[in-house]
């Protein structure tokens, strides 16, 4: 006999209200919980969700009549929805790590409180991930997966020669000479144009009080690094334009012409591709860690973000509602529905003993992934318009109007620097 346990303050509430609710021996909650998901989870997460709900209508766990519906509203949408109408949201939302500042300051984000579950919460899952599930010392969300960050897949029969994937001079010279392209949304995007100034040692970090507002900062992007980074990002994106397109997406890097060929031979993307990646090249696929890159007498690795989903749970005004959201939270983000997850679909857990399994261990994707995280920054909270700005330096260096001369770089970098002090809109806690 299965029995739900260890949800601390959640079940602890849940005993206390439990028999308020029987009547005759028969309990009737028809209490409806929602949940959002991407649209190519949404199956799974709901069949967890019933499992779940069919475990808590046991008496022996609450008798409670729980209806759960899944809705397919992805990562990327579920901040934004949120924000809007927090009230109106669901009760359980999957989103990334980079929207937890808007969230927890609009208020869409419950703490966890209780003690022992913070303490399991953490002790269960990797620094990336509880780091990113936190607001100072405040854990405010679940950890999901711990694989939002980037690395290379490319194809083994354009690359006979691995060892010409170790820089990105070499890459070019090998896409150039076979008539293929390199597929990396470096000119368009902050999260990838990031690998960049990573590499080459600038950094921006942002603090932010408890209520998810943005006081502090420090950025080195404008500085000799930054030009460096720049001047890289530069060569890639402007000067080779026959091999370089500013999209790291595997459905368009593998998609075949008319006859049957593959425009691209690299794909700077992750996990999420590994599915489509293996499926359009079979045993021809590769992945790998990214690509180191010389700029004068500096060569350096590219770096990258190292992030995660996260589930978060809506303020409920009803304990008994809020009880159950927490509970079926830490089910969906337990280690068996990770790594059902990880089965299906490639998710990178955030579970350690998930994370221990041969399975995991031996995907070439979350491989690459680990390989490449040696060189990357954990991705904390930036302000939203942060990445605005950021995205328009590489579109600026995309633009055929710059020429990449030093004093170019400098006016886009200054111009940069000029915009981020306005993205500071808080003051820290008072002890």
């Amino acid at each position: 006999m299965k029995k739900i346990h260890g949800f601390g303050c959640a079940a602890a509430l849940l005993i206390a209200i439990a028999p308020l609710a029987t009547s005759c021996g028969t309990v009737h909650h028809d209490i409806e919980l929602t949940v959002w998901a991407a649209t190519n989870v949404k199956a799974q997460f709901q069949e967890q969700a019933n499992r779940w709900a069919a475990e808590m209508a046991k008496e022996e766990n609450g008798g409670f009549d729980i209806g759960v519906t899944v809705s397919a509203v992805g990562e990327g949408e579920a901040a934004s929805n949120m924000i809007t109408d927090v009230q109106a949201g669901a009760d359980l939302f999957c989103f990334a790590q980079d929207q937890l500042a808007r969230l927890r300051s609009a208020g869409a984000l419950t703490e966890i409180v209780d003690a022992n579950l913070k303490a399991k919460i953490i002790a269960d899952n990797d620094e990336v991930s509880v780091s990113a599930a936190s607001v100072g010392d405040s854990l405010v969300a679940y950890p999901l997966t711990s694989d939002n960050g980037f690395f290379m897949y490319y194809d083994k029969s354009v690359f006979t020669d691995e060892s010409k994937l170790e820089n990105l001079e070499d890459i070019i010279s090998v896409c150039e000479a076979a008539g293929k392209k390199i597929y990396f949304n470096c000119a368009g995007s902050a999260w990838y144009n990031a690998a960049f100034f990573f590499g080459f040692g600038c950094e921006s970090t942002w603090k932010t009080n408890s209520q998810g507002l943005f006081y502090e900062y420090t950025d080195t992007y404008n500085s000799d690094d930054g030009i460096k980074a720049c001047t890289a990002l530069y060569n890639l994106v402007n000067t080779h334009k026959s091999v370089f397109v500013d999209n790291s997406g595997a459905a368009d890097a593998w998609k075949q012409d008319d006859s049957g060929k593959i425009s691209g031979a690299v794909c700077v993307s992750g996990t999420w591709d590994y599915t489509a990646s293996v499926t359009a090249l079979g045993t021809n696929l590769g992945a790998t860690d990214l690509p180191s890159v010389t700029v004068g007498e500096d060569t350096v690795h590219l770096a990258s973000f190292a992030g995660c989903k996260l589930m978060g749970v809506k303020p409920q005004t009803d304990a008994k509602r809020g009880a159950l959201s927490q509970l079926l939270a830490q089910e969906l983000t337990g280690a068996a529905c990770q790594l059902e997850r990880f089965n299906a679909f490639g998710w990178g857990p955030s579970n350690l003993a998930d994370q221990e399994t041969e399975a995991v261990k031996s995907s070439i994707a979350l491989s690459a992934l680990r390989k490449q995280n040696e060189y990357s920054v954990i991705q904390g909270q930036y302000p939203g318009d942060w990445w605005t700005s950021c995205a328009a330096i590489g579109q600026a260096l995309a633009a055929d109007s710059c020429g990449g001369s030093k004093a170019e770089i400098k006016a886009i970098l200054n111009k940069y620097e000029s915009t981020i002090d306005s993205y500071i809109n808080g003051e820290p806690d008072v002890a």
